[in-house]
């Protein structure tokens, strides 16, 4: 039954394939696929590095987040495993615009605690949202820090 089935389906596929030409009034050749250009030119010619940068260390520290600041700098958030508390703590680094770091701070308990976004704040202090295991109500909630504009904590909430 399955091979008549199977036999059945290929023929009606080379059926197909034979009337849809005369049926749409066109046949397909791969001669008629053309050579597409890029609308944009930046294809050619990628822009070139300013500078790069690397911050971590002997273990895994990982960047989810990173915005320019109101000094032409940036601030970035993620995780690191390298330092603070515990087992993966928010990690919050400033750096100049040339991507120098100014200073980082370190956020968390003895569990996993990740940062995934920040944002610069009208009073030139930071918004950090992530997840912690090591606070709050269950194994893994929902965490708002506030800080500084030096990264210092004003607030937290779980």
């Amino acid at each position: 039954m399955v091979k008549n089935t199977l036999v059945f389906g290929i023929i009606l596929l080379f059926i197909v394939s034979a009337v849809s030409p005369m049926v749409f009034g066109y046949n397909f050749n791969i001669s008629d696929v053309k050579e597409q250009k890029p609308i944009n030119s930046s294809y050619s010619n990628p822009p070139e590095e300013e500078w790069n940068k690397t911050f971590g260390g002997i273990y895994d520290d990982i960047g989810t987040s990173v915005q320019q600041t109101g000094d032409g700098g940036y601030i970035i958030t993620g995780e690191t495993y390298s330092y603070g508390a515990g087992d993966g703590d928010f990690w919050l680094i400033k750096t100049d615009a040339n991507g120098i770091m100014q200073w980082n701070k370190t956020f968390g308990g003895y569990e996993e605690d990740r940062g995934w976004s920040v944002q610069q704040t009208n009073d030139e202090g930071y918004i950090i949202a992530g997840v912690t295991d090591s606070y709050g109500a269950g194994s893994t909630d929902v965490w708002l820090i506030k800080t500084d504009a030096n990264g210092i904590m004003q607030w937290n909430k779980t």
